[in-house]
C-alpha cells in the first residue's frame, strides 16, 4: 500500500490564552504532571487555572503554581511560539482535531502539548509501534525489516522513536515500502537531528529547542505507547546455529 504525503503550506501559529498557558507549564516542566491535569480538567483548562492561581483564588484547586501565571504572558513563552512558527512546526493540544486521541487514555497524566513537524493527519490513523534494542544482532534486524514491511504493506502506520537501530530501522523500511511513518522525539524538534530516515510526521511533548533528559525520554515512551493501535517489542534474537 502506497501512502502520499499532502501538501501542506507553512502557516503562522495562532495562538490564544490557552495555549499560552500551556506552553508556560511545558516550559516550567509540568507537562505530564497529574496534578495539573487534574486542575486543568476540574478548572475547564489551563488559562482558567492560571488565572486562579494568578488571583490567589481557590489554592485547593490549583495548587503552588501562582509564580507561573504571570510566565503566561512572559518573553519565554513569547520565544517559544516564535521558533516554533520559524522552524515551521505545528502546536497542537487536545482540543485540535488531530490530537491523537490515544493520549486520552493517559487521562490528567497526558502531555499539554505536542509539537509537530509533518503530515499531522498521520496522528489520526491507526498506528503499530515496534520498539527494540540499539544494537540489533543479524537476526533482530531481520525480524525488524520483516514487521515493519508488513505492517506497512497492510496499509498500517509504523511508529517508533528515534534510537539507532531498531527503531531507525523500523521507520526506514516502512518508508521504503511507501508507508506512513511517525517518529516520537525524546528533544525538541529545533534540537532533533533527522539521520538516514524522514518519517512522515516526528513529534515531540518538548519545546523545541528543549535538549534530551532522562524524563523527556520516559516522555516520548510514554506518548508513543499510548498513540500506538498495537506495541511490537523485537528483543534480542541470536541463533547459535545460524551462518555466520
Amino acid at each position: 500500500m502506497t501512502w502520499t504525503a499532502p501538501r501542506t503550506a507553512p502557516t503562522t501559529i495562532r495562538t490564544n490564552e490557552e495555549i499560552r498557558a500551556r506552553v508556560a507549564l511545558v516550559c516550567a516542566g509540568l507537562s505530564g504532571d497529574p496534578v495539573v491535569g487534574a486542575a486543568i480538567r476540574r478548572l475547564g483548562g489551563a488559562a482558567e487555572m492560571l488565572d486562579h492561581a494568578q488571583s490567589g483564588t481557590d489554592v485547593d484547586a490549583v495548587g503552588p503554581f501562582g509564580p507561573i501565571a504571570s510566565q503566561a504572558h512572559g518573553s519565554r513563552v513569547d520565544g517559544v511560539i516564535a521558533t516554533t512558527d520559524r522552524l515551521g512546526l505545528t502546536l497542537i493540544s487536545p482540543e485540535h482535531e488531530s490530537w491523537p486521541r490515544g493520549l486520552d487514555a493517559l487521562g490528567d497524566a497526558a502531555p499539554l502539548l505536542l509539537w509537530v513537524r509533518g503530515a499531522e493527519t498521520v496522528l489520526a490513523e491507526e498506528a503499530a509501534a515496534i520498539v527494540g534494542p540499539c544494537h540489533p544482532s543479524r537476526e533482530t534486524r531481520q525480524a525488524t525489516l520483516e514487521f515493519a514491511t508488513s505492517m506497512a504493506d497492510r496499509g498500517w502506520v509504523v511508529a517508533s522513536g528515534v534510537a539507532p537501530g531498531v527503531e531507525e530501522l523500523a521507520l526506514r523500511a516502512a518508508t521504503v515500502m511507501r508507508g506512513a511513518t511517525i517518529a516520537i522525539a525524546p528533544a525538541g524538534l529545533g534540537r532533533h537531528t533527522v539521520r538516514r530516515v524522514t518519517p512522515s510526521v516526528t513529534v515531540s511533548a518538548e519545546p523545541p529547542t528543549a535538549g534530551r533528559t532522562a524524563r523527556s525520554t520516559r516522555r516520548a515512551r510514554l506518548v508513543l505507547a499510548a498513540i500506538a493501535t498495537c506495541m511490537i517489542v523485537i528483543e534480542g534474537i541470536q541463533y547459535d546455529n545460524a551462518p555466520r
